[in-house]
């Protein structure tokens, strides 16, 4: 009775997903404009093979990427603190990080994106995400080698680390102030900014008590 009950689920289950695809009417998506996220909708009500563009939703593809993005209407940036500010505490590498991430191309194409900024990306090999000029004024986070990988983990309680990372979010805040961001992930916090650390395998752990000038 139960593996029939079971069937029956699945049954109904599978033809409620096929169902739009057999040939129902929808209406006819057309672009408004060249912002993807804009469309209208034809009042006849013919059947279409046509995708419905749901803008906002669904996987958002890496915006350094122009082949895998170009048919998609929402687009990924991560920067690092390292991308951001590579030299100085004064100077933010804006041009660089719009260029490597096709952002005047996006713009135009009526593109939106979610960013992340991002203090720890582990990789193969040993290195910081975060400038060399802040290591030098803080340098009590861990250099940890785990089988996430290898990489530095921040002290994100550190008076000098919030003040400069309070300072790089407002700076980010500001460059992209216009619509094309349209959502902030909370990074910059942990592994990938996942505001997690391999704690298990020797990196330090992050303060439970996280202030609130380093939340992204």
């Amino acid at each position: 009775m139960a593996n029939t009950t079971v069937k029956r689920l699945a049954c109904l289950l599978l033809a409620m997903l096929l169902l739009p695809l057999g040939g129902c009417r929808r209406p006819i998506v057309i672009p408004a404009s060249s912002d993807p996220s804009r469309v209208i909708y034809a009042a006849d009500h013919e059947m279409t093979d046509l995708s419905v563009v749901n803008p906002f939703m669904g996987f958002a593809v890496d915006a350094a990427s122009k082949k895998a993005a170009e048919q998609h209407s929402l687009v990924y940036i991560d920067v690092t603190f390292r991308e951001l500010q590579p030299d100085s505490p004064n100077q933010y590498a804006f041009d660089e990080i719009d260029e490597s991430n096709h952002v005047d191309d996006w713009k135009a194409q009526g593109k939106h994106a979610v960013l992340r900024f991002v203090c720890d990306d582990p990789s193969d090999t040993p290195h910081r995400d975060i400038p060399d000029w802040l290591y030098d004024l803080t340098g009590d986070g861990s250099v940890y080698d785990t089988s996430y990988g290898k990489g530095y983990s921040p002290n994100y309680n550190n008076e000098l680390f919030l003040y400069y990372h309070k300072q790089a979010l407002a700076a980010l805040a500001d460059h992209f102030s216009d619509s094309f961001v349209s959502f902030v992930e909370l990074g910059s916090l942990g592994h990938w900014g996942e505001w997690h650390v391999k704690h298990e395998d020797g990196t330090a752990l992050h303060p439970h008590g996280f202030r609130s000038g380093c939340r992204a």
